[in-house]
């Protein structure tokens, strides 16, 4: 699948902020809806100015290339243009996964209308006592 920085900017919405699903210290993830056929995506786009970002996407490229496991994201291309400033644009674009981000599975960051009262996990003197 080759995609274009048009491409990604239409799935996108012009990259909306209604669109934004995450931002790290390397890129932030929009979700998007590739044309013709309608596939959910998510799209991160590497912030190139950040220093480190370049070696960041290249090394992520290769560990996503060389790396296959059923719970990982399908990586599905990656795109590496010109945006329409001319500026240099590199994106990865995963399949889209709806059920939030690693992050939030990991540590267990709920809205607050799921928030719990009760513990998630007893440390081992919890256990013990009980």
């Amino acid at each position: 699948m080759n995609v274009t920085y048009q491409n990604l900017y239409e799935a996108t919405a012009g990259f909306s902020s209604t669109n934004l699903i995450g931002s790290g210290r390397f890129g932030s993830v929009y979700k998007g809806v590739l044309d013709p056929d309608g596939t959910d995506v998510a799209v991160k786009v590497l912030h190139l100015y950040q220093r480190g970002a370049m070696k960041s996407f290249i090394a992520e490229c290769e560990v996503l290339r060389n790396t296959r496991h059923r719970n990982f994201v399908k990586v599905l291309t990656a795109c590496s243009s010109i945006d329409f400033q001319t500026n240099e644009f590199k994106a990865l674009v995963y399949e889209f996964m709806p059920n939030g981000s690693l992050e939030s599975w990991l540590h267990n960051r709920t809205r607050p209308e799921e928030a719990s009262n009760e513990p998630r996990t007893l440390n081992l003197f919890q256990l013990l006592e009980s």
